[in-house]
């Protein structure tokens, strides 16, 4: 069963380190057959994979936390292009209205249209579309599960990779009748660039 990476569960596993085992008289005991000595490499490998993945998971969190200080930077620096942008547009408006200037009522008019424009512009009721920038990828695509009780884990889930949800949900009426209290679930795909594989 997967475990969610919390704070908590890599503090567990890292304080689930291996030790070799040590005899009652002191000092290390020495695997002699060779099930002991094959059992004492698995342990061995599985205690460097460990350190491995840890040492992996802080490195991509640090990572993250750059990825997120950049992304905090690019929303300054919009907010602050945007606020620029602005400040050229009302004056832009500002010109374009005295330069109507008041002979006639036409052009009158257009002053005021121009003013009230630039005056809104300058209150923010009018913004112009400037997305934020967002660390959230779009979704690839939606993939379809059944989970057949309430409280049965992830692993448990079937999951019905490729298929569209008018099959699963044909898949999920034929499940029912043995479990009436199963579910359709659904979850969106992120999906990486093509990169060609390691030469065979």
């Amino acid at each position: 069963m997967s475990e969610p990476l919390t704070d908590g569960y890599l503090e567990l596993v890292r304080g689930i380190g291996y030790a070799r085992p040590t005899r009652p008289s002191g000092g290390y005991w020495l695997p002699e057959t060779e099930a002991e000595i094959d059992l004492t490499r698995q342990a061995e490998a599985l205690e460097a994979a460990r350190v491995s993945l840890l040492a992996e998971v802080d490195r991509l969190r640090l990572s993250t936390a750059g990825l997120h200080a950049r992304i905090t930077e690019l929303e300054v620096a919009r907010t602050a292009a945007a606020a620029d942008r602005d400040t050229q547009i009302i004056a832009w408006l500002e010109k374009k209205a005295g330069e109507y200037g008041t002979s006639n009522r036409e052009n009158r008019a257009k002053a005021e249209a121009v003013s009230r424009m630039a005056d809104k512009l300058s209150r923010g009721a009018v913004r112009p579309a400037c997305p934020p920038v967002s660390a959230q990828p779009k979704p690839d695509a939606i993939e379809y599960g059944i989970r057949l009780t309430p409280d049965s884990p992830e692993s448990e889930v079937l999951k019905y990779l490729g298929y569209g949800r008018s099959a699963v949900e044909e898949r999920l009426a034929r499940h029912r009748t043995g479990h009436p209290d199963a579910r359709l679930l659904q979850r969106t795909v992120h999906h990486g660039q093509w990169t060609d594989t390691a030469a065979s």
